[in-house]
């Protein structure tokens, strides 16, 4: 098996924290979910043809999503007095998923083996 086949899964599983939200934030917006999981998908493909851009390109979209989980997860975390109050759990559960395999894939992708593989 050739190295990019063996790292094929970490170039196409990217899409999987970036669309990792409660259902409830969709409200009819899966076009827009799945033209993200086609333009994640692309990148892999262009991971396994050795594009130096695309690997720039996967880290630079792992780390804005932390980012963006870290904003949103402060942000809406306790639902306001009249919405019941409290917290939002399934909003804090998917944040912190969303980050730790955000940042999984961040650490394999600057790792040397892989970085290896798709500038070789």
């Amino acid at each position: 098996m050739s190295n990019k086949l063996k790292y094929a899964p970490i170039y196409f599983l990217q899409f999987i924290p970036i669309i990792l939200y409660p259902p409830s934030t969709f409200q009819g917006g899966w076009v827009v979910i799945l033209v993200v999981v086609v333009c994640l998908l692309g990148l892999g493909y262009f991971l396994m043809a050795g594009r130096s851009w695309a690997l720039k390109m996967s880290i630079f979209v792992q780390g804005l999503n932390i980012i963006v989980r870290l904003m949103m997860g402060f942000a809406n975390a306790v639902r306001p007095e009249k919405m019941g109050g409290g917290f939002d759990g399934i909003l804090i559960a998917t944040s912190l998923l969303g980050i730790l395999i955000s940042g999984w894939f961040l650490f394999r992708l600057d790792q040397p083996d892989i970085k290896a593989t798709i500038v070789a």
